[in-house]
């Protein structure tokens, strides 16, 4: 599971570091697992790796806009994207055009499941938040520590930003709250039991002359 991606790219996204930035990144691991731990439970598509790395700073449009634009992507039960649809506009036709086909290209996800456990189609709902700072993207020395409390089932119970320096000062509470809205496929120890986890991320920038 990659923590320290998706803590880089919530406070990225805050920072303004990055000209493109998913909303609410949930990195995912683990098919059979979560399948196993949802027996029993419908389940909506959960994204397969890094949601941040869906939309890319490099992905931004030319001309400096800005907006949000709301997407809902159609999952096969094969994990696959089969189409994307603007659910509200960021009110430039290049930034949704743009959010649906980087979505459309590199999301992947576990399908939702049945109650009874097998994969079937579903909908997966997100949003890309398109900001660019008055001098272009921008990033500058700092660094974060955050503590997670991920409960059995996978939800947060608790996050705390107990370092935040450099670019990311101030920004705790921005952070701790994007935290706790998000959810991870269950820890399980060595006998298959989902169990509750406490995991640290931290995370740095540093800049130095090129060689």
């Amino acid at each position: 599971m990659n923590y320290i991606s998706k803590t880089v790219a919530v406070l990225l996204a805050m920072s303004g570091a990055a000209g493109a930035a998913m909303a609410s990144p949930v990195p995912i691991t683990g098919a059979e697992k979560i399948a196993e731990s949802m027996q029993g439970k419908a389940q909506a598509p959960r994204p397969n790796g890094n949601p941040g790395a869906w939309v890319l700073p490099d992905d931004y449009p030319k001309g400096g806009a800005q907006g949000r634009t709301g997407v809902r992507l159609a999952v096969a039960a094969d994990g696959r994207v089969t189409s994307c649809t603007v659910t509200s506009s960021s009110g430039n036709d290049e930034l949704d055009q743009t959010a649906c086909a980087r979505l459309a290209e590199r999301a992947t996800f576990y399908p939702a499941t049945n109650d009874k456990g097998r994969a079937v189609a579903g909908t997966y709902s997100t949003a890309v938040k398109w900001t660019q700072d008055e001098e272009g993207r921008h990033l500058a020395p700092g660094a974060t520590t955050m503590i997670i409390d991920v409960e059995a089932d996978g939800s947060v119970a608790d996050c705390r930003m107990v370092e935040a320096t450099g670019m990311f000062a101030g920004r705790e509470e921005q952070a701790e709250a994007a935290c706790r809205k998000s959810t991870y496929a269950p820890f399980h120890d060595d006998k298959g039991n989902p169990v509750p986890r406490r995991v640290t991320v931290k995370n740095s920038i540093s800049i130095d002359p090129a060689p």
